[in-house]
């Protein structure tokens, strides 16, 4: 009989492992029992407080998805047991993200919370704790012999198909921090990344492990001290957005009392988060309260000139119950969508959950279309409603806007909207927009665009594109394309969201936005800098980008409406 490689046949015994090993595994037993029922807690319970605690919960989650994939790739005890885990944990890091982001972008998801991504986790723990059992009953040095048959075809095909698998894996996580850590822009690859990368992280450290048992048979060689290198080095790297938090949540605090004068930590509510990031929250998904939404209410239907043809639609979101008690008191939220001028949608287009999430907070959301240039497309192969497109301009977008809020104040009543307390919010280009509509609005200069019945009380941007209209071909009146030159000494406050590694609306646009309110002698004006964060980092409601300036912005609209 021929023989190949090592792998234990049916003759372990069942021993008693003792030493340090032993301990740490049933350390990790016992983590992964307690990690399986607080998840279970976790996701059926909901709990809205005691965030300090569930953050400890956090990060014994995070030591069991650390330490399972490293126990796995150990050892021979079960090695189908091992390859089983190693491989969800690795695909699960992809999975898992893109799931809570599906659920929390779908307007209709009550619970913007995905069912399977939350298997996923809980079988994960699951099967860390019956992998570190198995490795307690059976020691390693029980095992009598270590040969086997040689493997037929498709079992060495199936391993070697794997192996580079992992290895593009890992080739992949060299480019992807490489971008985490610079400034150049990656496109679609730059909006994806920072605020999935502890996903990543622990997805790198998955395939590292998978691929050092595959290879078991060369346990010594230089190539698996060359994997166990970049494993480590990656998922270092990875980690470094959440290892910031503590840092950028120091500053952004002094942020906000500098500019507001109020330490945002004492503006309290039933209604707001307890901390600013929950890393249970980053696996499990942010569950949202209760709404309702109204989709699709045509506002304007464009009959002659540049107009003629278009029809532009909004959605509304509403508290589910009566919001007199909740932060928002019927306080007006309008959310403009990103997308160059020349993309974007409401809706999921347009990071639903923030909808859902002031909704649920008593106020009042409207998601709004406007009209798009038909210059070339930010993204070629994004699809736009063609009843949005056409030749406009600057100018037209904020008339659009304008038009929106007359329809909605003559209908202000009908969804209890308070048109005293209005508050305007967008992303990118949406910001932009916000800026400008907000601004004139506030300045009393466009009453013919913008509704006098609408009362401004905070604009709240995302790495806006201030002045960036002219350099894709969008023409516009200088002051509506850079909402800077609009800032006044009365401006109404603004909270900025800004990413130090945005690729594609550089830093010193949001910089310059605040110093032109310094400037005009207004302090009114807070710009949280998100460190590693690039262009459209808010994607994933639950990272610790978007959430902790949900926090703050929580706050910021209940200051000041």
């Amino acid at each position: 009989m021929a023989y190949y490689g090592i792998s234990p046949q049916t003759s372990l015994r069942p021993g008693a492992r003792t030493g340090l090993g032993a301990v740490l595994i049933a350390v990790l037993l016992a983590f992964n029992v307690i990690s399986l029922a607080g998840g279970l807690l976790f996701v059926t319970v909901m709990p809205d407080k005691f965030g300090g605690l569930w953050n400890a919960y956090g990060l014994l989650m995070l030591v069991v998805l650390i330490g399972n994939p490293i126990m796995a790739a150990r050892g021979e005890q079960n090695r189908r047991l091992a390859y089983s885990y190693l491989a969800l944990h690795t695909a699960g890091m992809l999975l898992v993200p893109a799931m809570n982001t599906g659920a929390s972008s779908e307007v209709t998801n009550l619970t913007s919370r995905s069912p399977l991504a939350i298997a996923i986790m809980l079988l994960l723990f699951l099967l860390g704790g019956l992998l570190a059992l198995n490795k307690l009953r059976y020691p390693e040095q029980e095992i009598m012999f270590r040969f086997t048959d040689r493997p037929g075809r498709l079992k060495i095909s199936v391993r070697i198909a794997v192996m580079v698998v992992c290895c593009l894996i890992l080739l992949a996580g060299i480019y992807i921090s490489y971008e985490l850590l610079t400034k150049e822009s990656a496109g679609i690859l730059e909006v994806m990344v920072p605020e999935y990368a502890m996903f990543l992280a622990l997805m790198m450290l998955g395939a590292t492990a998978l691929l050092l048992k595959l290879r078991r048979n060369h346990s010594g060689g230089w190539f698996n001290r060359v994997v166990r290198v970049v494993g480590a080095v990656l998922v270092i790297i990875l980690f470094l957005p959440l290892i910031r938090v503590p840092s950028m949540l120091s500053s952004a605090d002094a942020q906000y009392e500098r500019a507001f004068g109020t330490n945002p930590d004492t503006l309290v509510h039933a209604a707001f988060m307890d901390i600013p990031f929950s890393i249970p929250e980053y696996f499990y998904g942010t569950p949202s309260g209760g709404y309702t939404v109204e989709e699709n209410i045509v506002y304007y239907e464009g009959t002659e000139g540049v107009d003629e043809g278009i029809k532009l639609h909004y959605d509304v979101y509403m508290p589910a119950d009566s919001s007199e008690q909740l932060p928002g008191s019927g306080s007006v939220l309008i959310r403009i969508h990103g997308g160059g001028w020349t993309i974007g949608d409401k809706g999921a287009g347009n990071f639903a959950e923030v909808n859902k999430y002031f909704a649920a907070q008593g106020y009042v959301v409207f998601d709004v279309q406007y009209g798009l240039s038909s210059e070339k497309k930010f993204i070629d192969y994004a699809e736009v409603p063609d009843n949005i497109v056409g030749d406009f301009t600057i100018d037209d977008m904020v008339r659009h806007i304008g038009l929106f809020t007359t329809f909605m104040a003559d209908r202000a009543e009908e969804y209890g909207a308070d048109l005293s307390s209005v508050f305007i919010s967008g992303g990118s280009a949406g910001g932009q927009l916000a800026n400008a509509a907000a601004l004139a609005m506030a300045g009393g200069e466009y009453e013919e665009m913008l509704d006098p019945r609408l009362t401004v009380k905070g604009i709240i941007p995302f790495y806006p594109a201030n002045g960036l209209p002219g350099y894709v071909g969008i023409d516009g009146t200088e002051e509506l394309s850079d909402p800077a030159l609009l800032v006044e000494e009365d401006s109404p406050p603004a909270l900025i969201y800004q990413g130090t590694h945005d690729g594609i609306v550089a830093p010193q646009i949001a910089e310059a936005f605040q110093e032109a309110y310094e400037a005009a002698g207004n302090s009114g004006a807070a710009l949280i800098s998100m460190p590693l964060a690039s262009h459209g980092s808010d994607m994933y409601f639950s990272s610790y980008y978007n959430r902790p300036f949900m926090y703050y912005m929580e706050r910021f609209m209940y200051q000041h409406r």
